[in-house]
């Protein structure tokens, strides 16, 4: 039974906010509808009550941009600006309109006298607000039109105090308010920001320099690169390599030296055929110089 009056309630919810979607949210032949709630229904003197009103409206029939709600609540007041939200439903829209409301009054809990209304026992009062009107800004016209009533429940207000004890006295209760004045410094505080941040500098200077100065003594002495050291072969064949655009001379001179370091090597018949070609009946071309070059290399694998 439990179980079968659950899954009826969540039917009725689902119902209640539209069902499935292409199911009607507003009874056949109405185009608007308007329900107005109090929450809570019972309140003690000076509590806060918010009245809620619910509109449901077919955008086919009205635009809900141009949709307004008005509403009094005598003698409560608002309180600041009326919250309204806005949730579609495939061809239909619900505006909720919220008005935070309160009342300080002695008539919250007591009727005045004018009012021929008797006292009520406890200082409980009921109220019954004028309906609230749905307005539509109808483009054609130039006033906006009534639409519609939505009608408000029942609102108690309860004394904190027996009223019925204060016959002929004064209301005890009392509420004034009263703009703050305007805020004043004593340093403005772009030159407050500023002067800090300068105190906050000046604090970090010294253990900068501190810092600066432990970091300087513990660092290492810097290493000076060396370049490393080219065995005497290869600065030879690099001697030979540079001379090949110079003179004859210069080209034998440079062919000799190749071959007295490759006998001290003991490579005599490499040092022999680089000697062969250093005096050699004709100049020794670039080409010739090269291919000796190349052959010694590949020879004792020295690096380039």
């Amino acid at each position: 039974m439990r179980t079968r009056l659950g899954l009826a309630s969540l039917a009725l919810a689902a119902a209640g906010c539209g069902g499935a979607e292409g199911d009607p949210l507003l009874p056949p032949g109405r185009a608007l509808t308007a329900t107005g709630s109090v929450s809570p229904a019972v309140h003690l003197f000076g509590d806060p009550v918010v009245a809620r009103l619910q509109v449901i409206v077919d955008r086919g029939q009205f635009d809900p941009g141009r949709l307004d709600a008005r509403a009094t609540f005598d003698p409560y007041e608002r309180v600041g600006d009326v919250r309204v939200s806005r949730r579609d439903f495939g061809r239909y829209s619900r505006l909720t309109y919220e008005f935070a409301l309160r009342c300080l009054e002695a008539e919250c809990v007591r009727p005045p006298a004018s009012s021929g209304e008797e006292p009520a026992t406890g200082g409980r009062r009921t109220f019954r607000f004028e309906p609230a009107q749905i307005l539509y800004a109808d483009p054609a016209r130039g006033t906006p039109s009534l639409l519609r009533f939505a009608h408000w429940p029942p609102l108690e207000s309860l004394s904190r105090i027996n009223t019925a004890a204060l016959e002929g006295s004064q209301f005890p209760f009392r509420a004034s308010t009263s703009p703050l004045p305007a805020v004043t410094y004593r340093v403005p505080p772009a030159l407050l920001a500023v002067m800090l941040l300068l105190a906050g500098f000046v604090l970090l200077v010294p253990g900068a320099r501190l810092a600066g100065g432990r970091w300087r003594r513990r660092r290492p002495a810097p290493v000076e690169p060396t370049a490393p050291e080219v065995p005497p072969l290869e600065r030879v064949l690099m001697l030979v390599e540079a001379s090949e655009e110079r003179g004859e001379i210069d080209r034998r001179a440079a062919l000799e030296e190749l071959a007295a370091e490759l006998r001290r090597a003991g490579s005599e018949e490499l040092g022999a055929h680089a000697s062969e070609a250093a005096w050699s009946r004709t100049s020794p071309t670039p080409e010739a110089m090269r291919a000796v070059v190349q052959h010694v290399r590949s020879e004792v694998g020295a690096s380039v």
